[in-house]
């Protein structure tokens, strides 16, 4: 998603960092579709900084 669309279906707006409710499973999504965002959009930095603070042991 390099675009931002007013009235995104999927309410994934790449200026929106804020994810709620966060979940393994939702950022993993997040990173797949942003993944084309270049420089990375603040929604894929939210989304890898959630993974890369989940303790390993707990990834799936």
């Amino acid at each position: 998603m390099t675009t931002i669309e007013p009235g995104s279906w999927i309410d994934d707006h790449c200026r929106d960092g804020r994810i709620v409710p966060v979940t393994r499973e939702r950022a993993r999504g997040i990173l797949i579709l942003h993944a084309t965002c270049e420089p990375p959009c603040p929604r894929s930095l939210s989304a890898r900084a959630y993974l890369d603070s989940v303790p390993k042991h707990r990834r799936q």
